[in-house]
């Protein structure tokens, strides 16, 4: 049982706990939590329904309750983009009754339904492409895949390499505390050589790294909003490298998205590094700037 999992254990049901238990030795990668209904669990890119288990609204809210230690106060910022991290990366996911504001978000209650997302370490995923690219080349560099296929796990994997291989001052924006895991001893390389800016969003992370810390890499999680791809262009042609990932099943349909047109005008990234899933094995594809497969031979 992977030490992620066990920090689940931390904050969820006794009764769903046992019920996991079942699952030892195979990879969780997910556990949906929705009021009245029973559990889903998402092993090995299939779900399985633990039909024993249908969690109250009350054991819906004690989970959210052990997530911010009993806080509710201190998650707020959390709370209003629709998630709680844990100390261990698992992101939250949350559902339920959306409080407003002359038009602004301000919390969320009577929660629903809860999306567990559980993180995973792959030792050596990105090695093939630092070894035969990156560590010669640098650059940027965007992953891309559908959601839970493994983009984080292959920018946590590509920065704990550049981390431990080169002398080059590496800071991570990790806007949802996702990127850098506490709970593996083996990344203490990783944690020491880096600089970590958590829950800062792209456009303050990217200026007050810049500002205080200089960086040669920056890693940063999801690109969503205009202002993410703003904040990239000016930090690439600041003369700082950036490695990021974004949602999506192919680079075409990336770049069909309005609000990455001009990553694409201004040829910001170097490489791109497209995951998909195929027979349960995950494919890694890679392409320059000039979209033309690589073969990394």
């Amino acid at each position: 049982m992977s030490k992620v999992l066990y920090s689940v254990y931390d904050y969820l049901p006794e009764k769903l706990v046992k019920e996991l238990s079942i699952y030892k030795g195979k990879a969780i990668n997910e556990i949906r939590i929705r009021k009245g209904f029973p559990v889903k669990v998402l092993v090995g890119g299939k779900f399985q329904t633990i039909n024993k288990i249908k969690p109250s609204a009350e054991e819906i809210e004690e989970i959210v309750l052990k997530l911010c230690k009993n806080s509710i106060h201190s998650y707020e910022e959390q709370i209003k983009q629709g998630f709680i991290t844990s100390d261990n990366g698992e992101r939250v996911g949350l559902a339920g009754e959306f409080v407003k504001e002359n038009g602004k978000i301000l919390t969320i209650k009577n929660f629903t339904s809860l999306c567990v997302r559980i993180p995973t370490v792959v030792f050596g995923v990105s090695v093939d492409f630092f070894n035969k690219i990156y560590k010669t080349k640098g650059g940027n560099v965007l992953v891309l895949s559908k959601p839970c296929v493994g983009k984080t796990t292959f920018i946590r994997d590509l920065c704990c390499q550049i981390a431990i291989s080169t002398d080059k001052n590496v800071v991570v924006v990790d806007e949802r505390n996702e990127i850098a895991l506490k709970f593996s001893k083996n990344l203490a390389n990783f944690n020491a050589n880096v600089d970590f800016l958590t829950y800062a969003d792209k456009e303050f992370g990217f200026t007050q790294a810049i500002r205080t810390l200089n960086p040669n890499v920056i890693v940063t999680d999801e690109l969503i909003s205009e202002s993410d791809v703003n904040s990239v262009i000016e930090t690439v042609y600041g003369g700082v490298n950036v490695i990021a990932t974004a949602h999506a099943s192919s680079v075409e349909d990336f770049f069909g998205r309005p609000k990455m047109q001009n990553l694409k005008k201004y040829k910001v990234f170097d490489y791109y590094v497209l995951i998909s899933i195929c027979n349960n094995d995950r494919i890694f594809d890679y392409y320059d700037k000039d979209f033309n497969k690589l073969c990394l031979c």
